[in-house]
């Protein structure tokens, strides 16, 4: 498997909307094209075909994975595992940030996998879903 790394812009919109189900919610789509616009989406293409993306922002003067989205049918490859290795690899700061939904279970796995820590707990976000919030620190 030839997993291949690249910086997406706004014309990459299309081909991630190809494989991203929720692309085409307004929410999800507005947020993509300013995030496509900032230069802060990486997409992953395995053997030539784009199948997975991940966000890094800024976080209060950290890096943060905002989303790291695989297609569905590319799951359980461990393409989520290199995304996020290549989003910390690439990260402006040492110390990186991600969260995900207390009901995320493959997600709070991988964190586990790759030796991510608990940072804290944000509630009211989505109702009765709390937001696990995790960090990356260096060793």
């Amino acid at each position: 498997m030839d997993m291949e790394f690249s910086r997406a812009g706004p014309s990459d919109l299309a081909t991630i909307a190809a494989f991203d189900e929720q692309a085409g919610d307004p929410g999800r789509r507005t947020w993509l094209e300013d995030s496509l616009r900032r230069r802060e989406v990486h997409l992953l293409s395995v053997d030539g075909a784009a199948c997975a993306y991940g966000v890094l922002e800024d976080f209060f003067g950290h890096a943060f994975v905002s989303l790291l989205y695989v297609a569905p049918a590319r799951r359980r490859q461990g393409l989520g595992a290199g995304l996020l290795a290549h989003l910390c690899g690439v990260a402006a700061t040492p110390k990186v940030f991600s969260s995900t939904n207390l009901s995320n279970a493959p997600m709070h796995a991988l964190f586990a996998r790759q030796g991510w820590t608990v940072s804290g707990l944000l509630t009211h976000l989505d109702d009765g879903d709390p937001e696990v919030v995790y960090v990356r620190v260096p060793r």
